[in-house]
């Protein structure tokens, strides 16, 4: 029997790429590059990969296309990397979408603006039939946005990873996605970083009243502290150890958790940024991807010098959380610059920690630890998310308990 036989599509003519074809589109993309007049930049040879990534008429029997790896910053040979077949679902339900009379709504005033994202507008929509009613969260393109295909993919990637998890506790529930739009359950009570540094959530000068114990610059208890801290650990760890391939949340800062109305847990959203990960079969591993210096003062060294990367970024990010709960401070607080800051850490410089918080209480003993296993500047040795899940569920047994130091 041939197993290698290509696929029967019938009369349907498919025009599929192999990985020996893609000088073809190579051709086709220097061609579009110099109708518009535009020189290519050799040095940035991201910017052509771009553009192949948005090329979808590839067959899962077939390689997606060539992914370069990095090591020093330099391009070191060709992977060949491909895509699970679940990476090209596109969860749409626009019927429930429709269902809401938003304009009528808005009328009668129970349509109210939340803020504005990175994308999207956000709007607290309440709803019902009279008798009962029930709040929702929709998140709309900005009106004054033109369509841009690189959007619309990265909220496609947003839908795709909150309907995979929408069962679970620890992530928040997706309703209904309608291309640009998306209708998830409302929270109500904020985001971890209002309770976690509400003096500090811009850079400024703090000062610590510490001569005799430490000065935790937040109000949370240590059992929140633990909580939220084993939650952001666990939903990260689903998302690493997802069965279809590895998902790499890529944006982790407290911005992100929603808090529950009892204040004592959280659940993860927002996966415009997500990747989720490609896989080379021939050396039976998955490839590390780019995605440029990040932004922010929570990612790891190799964001910062743009290296490939993969889900190990959580982990550094989520030390960045823990230690922001923690201290209510953020990390390397004493320092204004968020450009100072992104040095410091892109040079492998980890933020100090009071080493009097280790003895406070068992809770507080387990967090440090936890942040030290994911602050660690090389990736190569950083802790897996695994092990920073098994830290904080030793802290979880008793986070109120003396420490045992």
């Amino acid at each position: 029997m041939d197993t290698h036989r290509s696929p029967n599509f019938g009369d349907v003519k498919v025009n599929l790429y192999t990985s020996d074809g893609m000088e073809k589109i190579r051709r086709i993309y220097r061609d579009i590059k110099a109708e518009r007049g535009e020189s290519l930049d050799s040095k940035h040879p991201e910017s052509e990969r771009s553009f192949f990534d948005y090329i979808y008429n590839f067959d899962d029997d077939y390689l997606r296309n060539p992914l370069w790896t990095w090591e020093d910053d330099k391009i070191q040979d060709e992977k060949t990397c491909r895509r699970n077949a679940w990476h090209r679902k596109s969860p749409m339900d626009c019927n429930s979408m429709h269902e809401l009379d938003l304009q009528g709504l808005l009328t009668e005033g129970k349509v109210k603006a939340l803020g504005k994202g990175g994308f999207r507008d956000v709007f607290l929509v309440r709803h019902g039939d009279g008798r009962k009613f029930e709040e929702v969260v929709f998140k709309q393109y900005h009106f004054d946005s033109n369509y841009d295909h690189e959007d619309f993919e990265y909220m496609r990637i947003d839908s795709l990873v909150t309907e995979l998890f929408t069962s679970s506790s620890l992530f928040l529930n997706i309703y209904s996605n309608c291309g640009l739009s998306t209708m998830v359950e409302a929270m109500g009570d904020g985001c971890v970083e209002d309770y976690a540094v509400p003096l500090q959530k811009e850079r400024g000068y703090i000062e610590l009243d510490d001569k005799d114990d430490v000065d935790p610059k937040n109000n949370l208890t240590i059992t929140q502290k633990v909580n939220f801290a084993l939650d952001m650990a666990e939903s990260l760890a689903m998302m690493h150890n997802y069965p279809g391939g590895v998902i790499v949340h890529d944006d982790v800062h407290l911005e992100q958790f929603l808090l529950t109305k009892d204040h004592m847990h959280v659940r993860i959203q927002d996966f415009n940024r997500a990747e989720i990960m490609l896989w080379n079969s021939e050396d039976e591993e998955y490839c590390r991807y780019r995605n440029g210096p990040g932004h922010g003062t929570w990612r790891s060294p190799e964001e910062y010098r743009d290296l490939p990367l993969d889900e190990k970024i959580d982990v550094w990010s989520l030390g960045s959380n823990l230690y922001a709960m923690l201290t209510g401070l953020n990390p390397f607080y004493e320092i204004e610059s968020g450009k100072a800051v992104k040095q410091k850490i892109k040079e492998g410089k980890i933020p100090p920690i009071d080493p009097r918080y280790r003895k406070r209480s068992f809770g507080e003993q387990k967090l440090v630890e936890a942040i030290e296993h994911c602050w660690v500047a090389d990736r190569n040795k950083r802790s897996n998310i695994y092990d920073v899940v098994k830290i904080l569920r030793e802290a979880a047994t008793n986070p109120t308990g003396k420490a045992t130091l």
